[in-house]
């Protein structure tokens, strides 16, 4: 039935949240999820994948097709193709990126709205597409895309990563937004944004332009140094017990891990008793 929760928006970020470290759905998320949205609740993932790399999960979810995508940069229904937000990082960003990535033989992913390219061939590229489920593109020369990027991605050592942001975060003409966060042992990811952008900021534009509120109608979850915005900017924001412990810090719950079906076990808790799992940690 619906009208039986306080919530009207669930914002869920993908990786190390909803999904397994098997980069999968388990059952119990799914079922969990989906008895949340048949209260009338609109599910909309959160993440820094693409479109494509959304949608196959989306089949498993009631859900009307509005992702969050690109860590915020693009914001679509991807059941009706409708785009609601669209922002790409310049060309001078672009160019700074591909000549630092050439010079450190970083690898570098251009990505455009549904479609990533790479100019060479690597395990990383390899292991990053297998992860997500997607196509990789290669093109010959990156200097030759003549479509200004949606968002860019560096995978390297941590430091490589640190180094760029030092040298041209704060330069006179490349205004840019950007997510730093590890992606495995060995390697961290730097995604280059437009100006202004991240997921929490794209969630909370989405709620108002649905009249839902995100200061007392949205509840979200996450685990890593993208989910700052998402998790401080809405009512009701969890961290996953495999969380960065900063995000840990400013959650106003920290649940189970991902691969401990830490999104069921809130949801399950809130469709028993609701309101007294909520007022015991407000």
């Amino acid at each position: 039935m619906k009208n039986e929760t306080r919530f009207k928006l669930l914002a869920l970020d993908m990786d190390g949240t909803t999904l397994n470290s098997s980069h999968s759905l388990s059952l119990n998320t799914i079922n969990a999820i989906n008895s949340f949205a048949e209260k009338g609740v609109k599910v909309v993932f959160a993440t820094g994948r693409m479109p494509s790399a959304v949608a196959e999960h989306l089949t498993h979810i009631k859900s009307d097709g509005l992702v969050v995508t690109h860590n915020g940069a693009l914001v679509k229904n991807i059941l009706t193709n409708e785009v609601l937000v669209k922002k790409t990082v310049d060309a001078k960003v672009t160019k700074t990126v591909i000549d630092y990535a050439r010079k450190f033989k970083l690898t570098l992913h251009i990505n455009l709205e549904d479609s990533t390219l790479i100019e060479k061939d690597s395990d990383k590229s390899d292991l990053y597409a297998d992860e997500l489920r997607i196509d990789l593109k290669k093109v010959t020369n990156f200097d030759e895309i003549n479509e200004l990027p949606i968002s860019l991605l560096l995978i390297s050592q941590k430091e490589l990563l640190e180094n760029f942001l030092e040298l041209y975060k704060k330069s006179d003409g490349l205004n840019f937004d950007y997510v730093l966060m590890p992606w495995n042992e060995d390697d961290w990811m730097l995604q280059l944004l437009p100006p202004n952008t991240s997921k929490g900021n794209a969630v909370i534009e989405l709620a108002n332009r649905l009249n839902i509120d995100p200061s007392k109608e949205v509840i979200s979850f996450g685990d890593s140094y993208n989910d700052f915005e998402l998790i401080k900017g809405t009512f009701f924001g969890v961290a996953m017990d495999n969380a960065c412990k900063e995000l840990k810090i400013i959650a106003d719950y920290v649940t189970k891990s991902n691969d401990n079906d830490g999104v069921a076990f809130v949801l399950e808790q809130l469709m028993i008793n609701e309101a007294r799992f909520v007022s015991s940690l407000k």
